[in-house]
């Protein structure tokens, strides 16, 4: 329960704080999916997107399920 609630204020706090990676607009108040880059020795970088942003980009194969397919009970 911790985890999700510490999830949501990390994805809420990087949507009021910058623009989408795929299309570079800028954040409103949007939950966005956020796409976070693991880049060895522990850093990461996250970034957000507009699910359908990310549908566009990725390659047919690769599995995804768009934001608003997602249960969040």
């Amino acid at each position: 329960m911790w985890m999700k609630k510490i999830k949501s204020t990390i994805t809420e706090a990087f949507a009021q704080a910058t623009q989408y990676c795929f299309c570079s607009e800028p954040t409103k108040n949007e939950t966005p999916v956020l796409i976070t880059l693991y880049l060895g020795d522990s850093q990461t970088q996250s970034m957000g997107a507009h699910g359908s942003c990310l549908q566009e980009k990725r390659h047919p194969t690769v599995p995804f399920v768009a934001s608003n397919e997602v249960d969040t009970d």
